[in-house]
């Protein structure tokens, strides 16, 4: 009855689950925000303790905070992080971070949630108005992409685990460094992947060939929006 949530199951603007950002990246050091989404279905108050760590690929601590709330019903835990001397997540150099949240019921356990994350800053730059391309950690990057869908002959979207990340291996081994997924939410193992082993995505929302104006259609189609931007957020590679 206490626990950190969906951010699909809740529908919480810009909120539910783990919500992380990097306002400041550099080689010297990384601020890390995580919004935290903690439920408390037991009708008395709690005092809640959320610790969050941050530990390389190694496993190795690298960062770690401890907040305390009571509260009953849901609350939002902000809380920043510093990496100091970060390996930044970029194609050529796919390094992951984890996030382990922890929520304590006073000493006892009661869920954690282990995210995995890439430091990284990405960006679209148009210096005096002419369209200069994408940025990742403030260096110029080419996209050479492919188009993927992931359906297999014979097996349709039943494609196991291995055969997703069998795809992005063949993507990345042609000599590519980004991949459109379309038009729907892509296989949460094609995603981890990318993440893994370096293939920017661009996720595309379901129905273009579809398309019309429609108020239904269009508020559906935003709804598929917030709901694929929700899933994915945190993911370096996306």
């Amino acid at each position: 009855k206490l626990y950190i949530s969906d951010a699909l199951e809740v529908n919480k603007i810009a909120g539910g689950g783990l919500f992380v950002t990097f306002p400041k990246v550099s080689n010297k050091q990384a601020e890390i925000d995580i919004k935290t989404h903690v439920v408390n279905l037991i009708k008395t108050k709690k005092a809640v303790t959320l610790t969050t760590t941050i530990k390389n690929k190694d496993g190795v601590e690298v960062a770690k905070l401890s907040s305390k709330e009571s509260f009953s019903g849901d609350k939002d835990f902000s809380q920043r992080l510093v990496v100091l001397k970060p390996k930044l997540w970029h194609p050529n150099h796919p390094y992951l971070y984890q996030v382990v949240s922890q929520i304590y019921d006073g000493k006892e356990l009661a869920d954690v949630k282990v995210t995995p994350i890439g430091i990284r800053t990405i960006s679209f730059k148009s210096p005096a108005g002419e369209a200069d391309g994408f940025y990742i950690n403030g260096s110029k990057l080419y996209l050479r992409g492919a188009n993927r869908h992931q359906s297999y002959q014979n097996i349709g979207d039943a494609a196991s685990n291995s055969m997703q990340y069998r795809d992005a291996l063949q993507i990345k081994k042609g000599g590519f460094n980004s991949v459109r997924a379309s038009h729907y939410p892509q296989s949460p193992a094609f995603l981890d992947a990318c993440d893994q082993i370096g293939l920017l995505v661009i996720e595309c929302e379901p129905s273009w060939q579809f398309f019309n104006k429609d108020s239904v259609f269009v508020e559906r189609t935003r709804q598929n929006v917030r709901e694929m931007i929700r899933r994915d957020r945190n993911r370096p590679s996306v």
